[in-house]
């Protein structure tokens, strides 16, 4: 054939593919039809035509499809991020409007009844927030600032520790929705109890006017963003009281992801309601007009973007979108699908299914040894470090000022001591997740493979972790430094390759792909929030109470310190695998977009099961 004759035939495809190409949403079995063509014209072309112009022609044009892929990749994240806040947030808060009003009316009615009760009972501020509370604002009253508590702690380290405080908060709202909705009431009525009470009591004092302007510079945002946490609650246990056709479980993870989407909404309120907590608050003598101007804005941004924007985006029709609703179909298991995961709730379905799967695996290879070792690590650097309890005995919070992750408490050996068996545990995990048997031999091969890459990886995020000095730094080093690079690193890492390139790769990698898994950062918050900080912190002191009667030391301090990171490190060792397996799988969806595998494996089986080609038997009997 000659190469005109070959272009004639052909550049009608070729068109089709350049002109899908262009735009920006592809059908993926065109994309795929035109490619096959394109690449086998491509194969003809460099064997007939291995110096013409159209052989270059083509092998850019499959080359462009590469492209493509990686570059929708590279704008996939801030584009998520725009249609969230565009699309998704407004159709779901149109959606649950009512549990809006309920969570709106719940906290207001709260707020009038502490106001009323401060009212006559001048003792009940005291009751709400504590004796200390209420004496330190009436010293700053009677010193004449009253707003002084916002100017004691510094600017960067309240930023960082408010807006965690309050998204912690905000969390610990909606999954109290658990708790047949009742729970997220409770935290309505008592926020706004003590908001009521607080207000009342500068009322009293004559200082309603300068707490007003001052406190709702901030407060505006911040108990907005509470209100509608609750929201996110009671959407939450709506779906688990009533279920309606779809089963409880169903109901449940369906109202489970609409309240996240709420919920995600909240976070960056929280970050504007923390700085302004932080840096504009403390600034009580700038004018009032300007303080009015803050609460006035704040306010317009809360009405337009949570009332005026969803129901204008009503109106446009976009409630019709079939892609914004939430089917059952998502959480089938994962065996059960035709399609790989991608989504946030898929990936966390996988997780947990995988998890589940393993979980005897787990408790023998992994959560036991891992309670055994920290157990005797704890034992015996409160032994060396006894002296340091008994500074502290009468010390409020002993962890604030102990902790063996650090070379203070911990020291160098501690260091090297965590450095191997983190980078030993995480081989575990792999050995046990990667459907082999658990044997010395495969977790040998797992550290021929795996073991420089995470042995320099784990070194370099300790270190962060032993060094860092404040909440700023660790902020910055957890940017830096992200968790997820230790997943990027089994995802990507080849056979036989340098480990030092091996972890450049996917440090760059891990990097690029950073907000990706921004969504899973927020999902194991709220992990930690329910089970490490509330299961732990809330019911653990009844038992710490009991087994410190059998004492280990001689100091309760040291006592109870040593029990409550027991079963802190007990419950870890436990949600380490699990959030090791959302990492990997976000890791894992990345990879098959940025390197088109999925798109190479259809080609590989296009035609296998189709009925354009007759199969092999068929041809046989011709």
């Amino acid at each position: 054939m000659k190469e005109s004759q070959f272009i004639q035939q052909n550049h009608a495809d070729w068109e089709a593919l350049e002109q899908l190409l262009k735009q920006p949403r592809k059908d993926a079995d065109e994309l795929q039809r035109l490619f096959v063509k394109t690449s086998s014209d491509l194969s003809y072309a460099r064997s007939f035509f291995p110096r013409r112009s159209v052989t270059l022609y083509l092998n850019n044009l499959t080359q462009e499809v590469f492209d493509s892929i990686r570059s929708q990749e590279e704008k996939f994240s801030f584009k998520v991020i725009v249609d969230f806040f565009r699309r998704t947030l407004p159709y779901e808060i149109y959606r649950s409007r009512n549990a809006f009003i309920v969570s709106f009316l719940v906290f207001t009615t709260a707020v009038i009844i502490g106001a009323v009760s401060s009212a006559h009972n001048e003792d009940f501020l005291a009751v709400v927030v504590g004796d200390s509370y209420v004496e330190m604002t009436e010293d700053n009253i009677n010193e004449g600032d009253p707003m002084a508590v916002y100017k004691d702690a510094d600017s960067n380290e309240m930023f960082f520790g408010i807006t965690m405080n309050n998204i912690r908060v905000a969390f610990f709202a909606f999954v109290s929705g658990l708790a047949a909705i009742f729970g997220t009431i409770l935290i309505l009525i008592t926020n706004g109890i003590m908001l009521g009470a607080f207000q009342y009591f500068f009322y009293a004092k004559g200082l309603f006017m300068t707490s007003f302007l001052t406190i709702w510079i901030h407060g505006t945002i911040e108990i907005s963003a509470i209100i509608i946490a609750g929201a996110a609650g009671i959407v939450l246990g709506h779906g688990l009281l009533f279920p309606g056709t779809y089963s409880r479980a169903v109901s449940l993870q369906i109202a489970a992801q609409r309240g996240i989407r709420i919920i995600l909404g909240t976070v960056p309120l929280f970050i504007i309601a923390g700085f302004l907590e932080s840096f504009v608050t403390r600034l009580t003598e700038m004018p009032s007009i300007l303080k009015v101007a803050i609460i006035g804005g704040s306010l317009l941004l809360i009405i337009g973007q949570w009332v005026i924007f969803p129901i204008l985006q009503y109106r446009r029709g976009f409630y019709l979108d079939p892609e914004l609703v939430i089917e059952p179909s998502h959480f089938l298991k994962p065996e059960k699908q035709d399609r790989d995961f991608g989504n946030l709730a898929e990936i966390v379905a996988a997780a947990m299914a995988q998890f589940r799967d393993n979980l005897g695996k787990l408790t023998k290879f992994v959560v036991l040894p891992g309670v055994l070792f920290f157990s005797v690590v704890h034992y015996f650097c409160i032994r060396f470090n006894i002296d340091r309890f008994k500074d502290i005995e009468y010390a409020e919070n002993v962890e604030a000022t102990f902790s063996i992750h650090s070379f203070s408490d911990g020291g160098f050996p501690m260091f090297l001591i965590m450095i191997f068996f983190y980078t030993f545990m995480l081989l575990v995990i792999r050995m046990i997740f990667s459907n082999g048997e658990t044997t010395w031999r495969n977790l040998a091969l797992e550290a021929k493979h795996y073991g420089g890459p995470i042995l320099i990886a784990v070194t370099l995020l300790l270190l962060a972790q032993f060094v860092s000095t404040g909440a700023f730094v660790t902020l910055i080093l957890v940017i830096v430094l992200p968790v997820h690079l230790l997943a990027v690193i089994f995802e990507l890492t080849q056979k036989g390759s340098h480990p030092i390139k091996e972890l450049w790769k996917s440090y760059a990698r891990a990097m690029q792909t950073w907000l990706t898994y921004f969504p899973l950062y927020l999902l194991i918050g709220l992990f930690l929030s329910i089970f490490a900080f509330g299961l732990v912190s809330g019911l653990s002191g009844l038992i710490v109470q009991y087994f410190t009667w059998h004492q280990i030391f001689e100091l309760q301090r040291a006592n109870s310190f040593f029990f409550q990171q027991f079963f802190l490190y007990l419950l870890y060792m436990f949600l380490v695998p699990l959030f090791y397996l959302m990492l990997v799988n976000r890791a894992n969806a990345n990879e098959r977009i940025m390197t088109a595998s999925d798109l190479r494996s259809r080609m590989d089986s296009f035609g296998q099961d189709g009925k354009v080609f007759e199969s092999p038997k068929v041809l046989k009997g011709i």
